[in-house]
């Protein structure tokens, strides 16, 4: 697992790539939760058929309704975001899920990676690819983040 930090003065720049630019949009969203002026809790599952496996909405989808909900004059106390890679495959034969998990409380930004494997590996290969590649993505949209 690999954690990181969106310092205070970079919030601002991050909640643009969330909300406004389409940074995060082909992520899939596992859930989130809102803590405002009430609690907020959003299942990106979609509705399926009986025969089908479960699907999950994509950021592109779901973020107007999450910027409506904490768009007003008082910003959320905290927000917890889950997004997975669409296709973890194509990174890892191995690897069954990839997870960014973003939380955000007290004007600071704290995520951390997690992996899903189909069959047990002691060498945290799936791990190492799956941190570096989010470190890269990160450097690459121009996102400043702390590690540890």
């Amino acid at each position: 697992m690999l954690a990181f930090s969106i310092e205070e003065m970079d919030v601002k720049d991050f909640m643009q790539h969330l909300f406004v630019l389409e940074t995060f949009s082909s992520f899939e969203i596992r859930g989130v939760t809102i803590h405002g002026f009430t609690y907020f809790e959003i299942s990106g599952e979609k509705p399926r058929q009986e025969d089908e496996k479960v699907s999950y909405c994509t950021w592109e989808e779901l973020r107007p309704y999450v910027r409506h909900i904490i768009k007003g004059k008082d910003k959320p106390r905290a927000m917890k975001l889950i997004f997975a890679q669409t296709e973890p495959e194509k990174l890892h034969s191995n690897a069954a899920a990839l997870f960014i998990n973003m939380i955000y409380e007290g004007d600071k930004i704290v995520c951390t990676t997690a992996t899903g494997q189909k069959s047990f590996d002691l060498t945290r290969a799936v791990d190492t690819e799956w941190e570096s590649w989010v470190q890269s993505f990160f450097r690459k949209n121009g996102i400043n983040v702390t590690l540890g």
